[in-house]
């Protein structure tokens, strides 16, 4: 039984590694601007400093724009909890 559970694992692993070898792009090391410095490519086609980049408060200010992205964190979140609950639940149980 353990061997089998062991069999499981092993096969998820190469699934994974054969889905990341087959449809991953090359990802250059680090891009670099005309001047030398390093950048980051924003997602209107132009490029921006590395000291421009996204915050934690970007990502906030998305959740309270979009009522989407605000459910999504809902059912995640709700998700999550009840997750916790049953693994509680079966660890008394058992």
């Amino acid at each position: 039984l353990y061997g089998i559970g062991a069999l499981s694992c092993s096969t998820m692993a190469l699934m994974v590694r054969g889905y990341v070898t087959f449809f991953s792009d090359p990802i250059p090391s680090k891009p670099v601007g005309h001047d030398g410095s390093a950048v980051a490519h924003s997602s209107k086609g132009g490029s921006v400093k590395k000291g421009d980049l996204a915050s934690m408060w970007d990502g906030l200010q998305l959740i309270l724009r979009y009522d989407y992205v605000l459910l999504i964190l809902g059912i995640s979140c709700l998700y999550e909890v009840v997750l916790t609950v049953l693994d509680y639940e079966m660890k008394v149980i058992g």
